[in-house]
């Protein structure tokens, strides 16, 4: 069977006027230009060279930098010039911002973990040098760290018979300051 001519091109042409009208329609409900559309569907959604060094720079360093440290290691390693702003827009775009490390918990005052028999019983007055001492250690704050202060006293004549400064509090300080 033989085609008759211009059969087959006016249901095309209909078809082609339909969808087009159906394409406008999906556009004005959207309330998106199509130039837009299209522009959206042939784009590229993989990261680009910057981001993935900024990506790279964050897995390295164990996601423990903010933009601030990312951009200046971007200036100096690969001598990139960025606004922080853009950075911090990426690394928010990747979900890779700073993970803040935990803080430890320092327990200075309250109740201590190592109960000692009260062998004084609040009598503090002694008659001779070298017959009752107390030991104390004092926590010295210096800045992130923390040194300790432990001393040994002889309450006669509240005299400081020995002391030790280190960066942990041990029972065998006291001991050994002597």
């Amino acid at each position: 069977m033989r085609k008759s001519k211009g059969v087959g091109t006016r249901s095309s042409n209909r078809v082609s006027r339909v969808a087009k009208e159906f394409i406008r329609y999906r556009f004005d409900c959207i309330e998106v230009p199509r130039s837009t559309y299209y522009r959206w569907i042939q784009k590229s959604w993989k990261p680009t060279e910057l981001e993935k060094q900024i990506i790279d720079s964050c897995k390295s360093l164990k996601y423990r930098v903010g933009h601030r440290m990312v951009k200046k290691l971007l200036k100096e390693d690969h001598q990139i010039s960025l606004n922080r702003l853009t950075v911090q827009k990426i690394m928010q775009k990747y979900k890779i911002q700073c993970r803040v490390k935990p803080k430890r918990k320092i327990k200075i005052a309250g109740e201590s973990k190592c109960i000692v028999p009260n062998l004084l019983e609040q009598n503090f007055k002694v008659d001779k040098p070298n017959r009752k001492w107390v030991t104390y250690i004092t926590y010295l704050n210096f800045g992130e760290s923390t040194m300790y202060l432990s001393t040994i006293m002889d309450l006669y004549n509240n005299e400081i018979i020995a002391y030790r400064i280190g960066v942990t509090a041990k029972l065998k300080w006291t001991v050994i300051a002597r």
